[in-house]
């Protein structure tokens, strides 16, 4: 890892299932993501709320419980969770991002000062109060070869 590795990412839903399911052609990106940010500091993370909407679209396609969660528990060894408070619940109700999912993980990267929202769907996050970024861009923050 790098010096500048001290970035605080907070990872979108679809870079950990990326990640989990090897998704091409994104799978590199993801998996250099998580390599190049795990540390002693809590990152990545991911945030609490996020959880439940990886879980159900883990179960979706796996169509199994026990495979669920043991592949969710893979994901959160090496990610960690953050709290979604209800602050961040009604902050997110009031932000001009359409989509209020992704407004409640732009409020909690805001309230947990994340630097960065690690995402493919920058746009999404146009509007929030935290940068996002594509993984392709962290990594080059890092100096990591991907």
């Amino acid at each position: 890892m790098t010096g500048s590795a001290r970035l605080r990412v907070l990872l979108d839903t679809n870079v950990i299932l990326d990640y989990l399911f090897k998704r091409e052609p994104f799978y590199a990106d993801a998996d250099n993501v998580i390599r190049n940010t795990v540390d002693y500091e809590g990152n990545p993370a991911v945030s609490a709320s996020s959880v439940t909407d990886m879980f159900y679209l883990i179960n979706r396609q796996l169509h199994s419980y026990r495979e669920s969660r043991a592949l969710l528990d893979k994901a959160l060894f090496l990610i960690r969770v953050v709290d979604t408070l209800a602050d961040d619940v009604y902050c997110a109700l009031g932000s001009d991002m359409e989509d209020y999912e992704d407004a409640v993980v732009a409020q909690v990267a805001l309230s947990k000062r994340f630097d960065y929202i690690v995402t493919r769907d920058v746009r999404d996050f146009k509007y929030g109060p935290v940068p996002a970024i594509t993984p392709k861009e962290l990594l080059k923050k890092l100096g990591a070869s991907t």
